[in-house]
């Protein structure tokens, strides 16, 4: 009792000392656009009534079954790049640095131009520290236009600049270069006018807790990314002539002003997974799996293996995906799949309630991809939570979500981070132009893949066949039998202030409970042998505890053969 005591102490302690930077919320306004060729700024201005429509969607239900999948051949494509994709949440994000991510294949880098202050000194006599100012995050393709280093191995200045440490030339947040520090002074000003000394920006937003970027640096992507647009003649996407304004794929419930005080939002969960995004759609996709693969947590592989019924419950298209009733998963469960990034499962209760995962993901490189998720409960009419949801409502330290999601995350990676290399081997890849038939190479007679193959099938004839990764872009790793496919240091801990925060503080705990359990020892003759000997044994618990703990930020290994 003394050990598990001393234990929750320290997790505390180790959640109460973190005190990670926060970033802003802010309705971002324009962000100047910069052509891949000449990296010409594209000027104007965002509407602010255009970019409140964009973060307060409007909730259309489309109640209609289609009987089959119509022949797709002629559908208008997919475009990777005209769409917005959430690649990271900006409260887990140090603003006072740059970060290097990857989307497409391609190179990006994120950072917060918010300046930094010094603030007076306390009394007059205590220096104190520096303290960043709200800012915008931007993203710019992670390289610098002198010689192409990595603009991600920089720093962010306190004037809010962007500084490319090879040679110290500087950008703002539209990507218009403000020093080279070699030019003559008497030709800098010339030198940073040049059009080929701008960054490649590219369109940014923040919505619902994530930071969006638009893919796209010609000259009219923020006008594109912002802007309204008209379904052509034909399209499978709305009537002719009807004007659609291009939005990120936010979850509706939460935005929606007739649940209004019976919605709460958990944290959001970020992690890069060792496997494709089309291989981790294709698993949330898949009802039948999560008995079996998340036996003990959600059910049991024994007799929880049942027959699944799929209703197709919305026609499929180009940009707005389908989605499946589930039949049976419990009240009226629903699928909804919308691209480029979404995943939603809903569970609709008898009482009005909701439990929902909001399930994103974006490809990142070949054989990887980023998964953000979080869950979303809604109250039933009478304002009480539908039976066996509740208990996710009960309050939780973020980083301890996020380490312990790998008991969950895990489950699937030991098989998808394989299954995909095993498909590739036999001849299937999900790439751009590839005509492979997925259901050519594996055998699905029943109608719980139903929506898989309905997946496939629209990335085959919808989108182009995959991810356009670029030319030279690696090809898919090995497989691992262990090391990434169970790593969490690297595919999050490092990237977050909450959980390298935390890990800080829990090696300290750790010291200080070895520490604790010699001086326990120490004072046998002041304290007794009883009461030296029996805090010395429950502070070296703590302390192995605490190292088991520390663990977990690093790597959690899985075995299904141990999962009894």
């Amino acid at each position: 009792a003394a050990a598990m005591a001393l234990l929750m102490l320290a997790l505390a302690a180790v959640d109460g000392l973190v005190s990670p930077h926060r970033a802003a919320v802010y309705l971002p306004g324009h962000r100047r656009a910069v052509s891949p060729i000449c990296n010409t700024p594209a000027g104007g201005s965002v509407p602010s009534t255009l970019m409140s429509t964009v973060l307060s969607p409007t909730i259309v239900r489309d109640d209609s079954v289609a009987p089959s999948l119509a022949s797709e051949s002629d559908k208008e494509q997919f475009d990777w790049f005209k769409n917005w994709y959430p690649i990271a949440v900006p409260e887990y994000l140090d603003p006072t640095r740059p970060h290097p991510f990857t989307l497409l294949g391609r190179s990006i880098v994120l950072w917060n131009d918010g300046p930094t202050i010094q603030p007076p000194k306390r009394f007059g006599l205590f220096k104190r520290s520096k303290q960043k100012q709200a800012g915008k995050w931007r993203v710019f393709v992670d390289a610098c236009p002198h010689r192409m280093a990595p603009l991600s191995e920089g720093r962010v200045e306190d004037t809010g600049e962007l500084l490319c440490a090879y040679h110290a030339w500087r950008f703002d947040s539209t990507g218009a270069c403000t020093a080279i520090p070699q030019s003559p002074k008497s030709l800098e000003q010339a030198h940073m006018a040049d059009s080929k000394a701008s960054c490649r920006a590219m369109p940014t937003m923040e919505a619902d807790g994530l930071l969006w970027v638009w893919p796209d640096t010609s000259p009219n992507a923020a006008l594109e990314a912002f802007a309204f647009e008209t379904a052509p003649t034909g399209s499978d996407d709305g009537a002719a002539g009807t004007p659609k304004l291009r939005k990120p794929s936010l979850i509706p419930e939460l935005h929606d002003p007739t649940l209004a005080g019976r919605v709460k939002k958990l944290p959001w969960n970020p992690r890069e997974l060792p496997y494709g995004w089309d291989f981790f759609m294709e698993n949330v996709m898949d009802p039948a799996h999560v008995p079996v693969s998340h036996h003990g947590i959600t059910g049991s592989r024994y007799t929880g293996a049942k027959e699944v019924v799929m209703n197709l419950n919305r026609r499929v298209s180009t940009h707005g995906g389908f989605s499946f009733n589930i039949d049976p998963a419990g009240p009226n469960s629903i699928n909804d799949f919308r691209p480029p990034a979404l995943m939603q499962i809903t569970q609709e209760f008898s009482g009005g309630g909701k439990f929902i995962l909001g399930l994103y993901a974006v490809p990142t490189r070949p054989g990887h991809c980023q998964h953000i998720g979080c869950q979303v409960l809604i109250k039933n009419l009478d304002g009480t939570y539908p039976p066996g949801i509740g208990a996710f409502a009960t309050p939780m330290p973020k980083w301890l979500l996020h380490i312990t999601a790998s008991i969950f995350l895990h489950q699937d990676a030991a098989f998808l981070h394989h299954q995909e290399k095993i498909l590739a081997e036999r001849g299937y890849t999900a790439t751009s132009g590839s005509r492979d038939d997925y259901v050519d190479k594996v055998y699905t007679p029943n109608a719980a893949d139903k929506n898989i193959i309905t997946f496939r099938r629209w990335l085959r004839s919808r989108a182009g066949g995959g991810v356009p990764w670029p030319r030279g872009t690696e090809e898919l790793p090995k497989r691992s039998r262990k090391g990434e496919v169970y790593d969490v240091y690297h595919s999050h801990v490092k990237d977050c202030v909450y959980c390298t925060g935390a890990l800080k503080n829990a090696r300290r705990a750790r010291v200080g409970a070895f520490a604790a359990s010699a001086l326990c020892v120490a004072l046998r003759p002041q304290i007794g042998l009883a009461a030296a000997l029996g805090g010395a044994i429950a502070s070296a618990g703590v302390g192995g505890a605490l190292g088991k703990l520390i663990g977990m930020f690093y790597t959690y290994e899985f075995s299904h053969a141990d999962n009894d």
